[in-house]
């Protein structure tokens, strides 16, 4: 969250204190209203072409909007979270695009797709209050 966490603020700063929009200097308008002209388009560019390798990387580290719901998902009392019929398999963890679906995850990145449920061999994951005992 360290990146993510500093976009925020820089983002909050920039928004707060300069009255102007940070994402508009990433190029997101320029990009949706089809002007190349603008040398920031290559920044959002650069990031579309990040995501050949990394999954959702704006979304994983500069979305402002990402960070607050990160922040949020952290101190959720319904989760997704493994109960005793587990297995310890690996499958939940390897379908999971975000790497969120480790016993012991955050799971601020997930988005609650159900991939990691689909392919439990034993129902083991299941989504409602988190047991107090740590397992997430």
């Amino acid at each position: 969250i360290g990146v993510r966490a500093a976009f925020l603020a820089a983002f909050l700063v920039a928004a707060l204190v300069f009255s102007t929009g940070l994402l508009t200097y990433l190029g997101v308008r320029d990009f949706f209203h089809l002007e190349f002209s603008s040398a920031y388009v290559y920044v959002l560019l650069g990031i579309l072409a990040i995501g050949v390798f990394i999954y959702r990387p704006f979304c994983r580290f500069l979305c402002p909007y990402g960070a607050l719901l990160s922040l949020a998902a952290v101190k959720s009392r319904l989760r997704l979270h493994r109960n005793e019929l587990c297995i310890d398999c690996g499958k939940c963890e390897k379908v999971c695009p975000t790497y969120e679906a480790g016993r012991t995850n955050l799971k601020q990145e997930c988005y609650l797709c159900d991939r990691c449920r689909q392919v439990c061999p034993t129902g083991a994951i299941v989504y409602g209050r988190a047991p107090s005992g740590g397992d997430h």
